[in-house]
């Protein structure tokens, strides 16, 4: 039995999880304009990160494609790898998907990645934030905290700053004060005082 999407909605917003799937998994829902708006935070995003492994599937299913999040295989992976980890096993039917269109995906990564690479590198401070969080967090790039650093620093904003401190506290870097062997260090020797 079909029920109205308004229905649903509140439904959905009285906390039932089989009313929020069935408006991610229905197809009029994209051209239904009136009535109350989908609530992907509250309905999926605050419970996928609280735990809940429908939630996580459900995130995958929407960001793959594309219904209700922008199309993004990067985080559908990302969720459907997590909600499969928890037991949740329809996670494998979106990884399937996902690896079966593999080349669209892995095109679709790397054609973000050059793209940041090409304007943090003409000097676009959000784009090097960004370049800064794909080495942080491997995405379409291997896991380089160093890198990672090394891009906030250029980027000076405020979210690089945010980064760049979650780093320090996680230990996963730690600014090092390198001398500058070109750099001649006085140590206080007579000789070397200049007048």
């Amino acid at each position: 039995m079909r029920y109205s999407t308004e229905y649903l909605c509140q439904a959905a917003d009285a906390g039932n999880r089989e009313a929020v799937e069935e408006l991610v998994l229905t197809d009029d829902w994209r051209d239904w304009d009136s009535g109350p708006a989908f609530r992907f935070k509250e309905w999926l995003e605050i419970p996928a990160e609280q735990g809940d492994a429908e939630s996580m599937y459900l995130l995958a299913k929407c960001y793959y494609q594309g219904s209700h999040a922008p199309k993004d295989y990067y985080t559908s992976e990302k969720w459907a790898l997590k909600a499969k980890k928890e037991g949740e096993v329809r996670a494998n039917l979106v990884l399937r998907d996902l690896y079966s269109t593999r080349n669209e995906y892995m095109g679709s990564i790397a054609n973000a990645v050059l793209e940041e690479m090409k304007e943090a590198e003409a000097g676009g401070r959000i784009a090097m934030c960004d370049v800064g969080d794909r080495f942080r967090n491997g995405e379409g790039v291997k896991v380089d905290p160093e890198n990672a650093a090394k891009w906030y620093l250029r980027s000076r904003t405020v979210s690089a700053r945010v980064a760049l401190a979650e780093m320090y506290e996680s230990g996963e870097w730690s600014p090092e004060i390198k001398p500058n062997p070109r750099k001649k260090v006085n140590r206080g020797h007579p000789s070397r005082i200049s007048r």
